[in-house]
């Protein structure tokens, strides 16, 4: 299936922009370059709304 991008960040302005609105949340492949199809790390990103408390999470 090939489709467009859903969103496009294609320039340094915008990601500039995208970084400014918080938008923008890096996620790493989480590996060596000697071993870049075996990642050897895993982060797990929790975004509770707002309001929740942590114990909730």
């Amino acid at each position: 299936m090939n489709r467009p991008p859903l969103h496009r960040v294609d320039t340094a302005d915008a990601l500039l922009s995208a970084a400014h609105m918080n938008v923008v949340a890096f996620h790493t492949w989480n590996s060596m370059t000697q071993h870049i199809d075996k990642p050897d790390r895993v982060i797990v990103d929790l975004d509770p709304g707002d309001g929740v408390k942590w114990k909730q999470v």
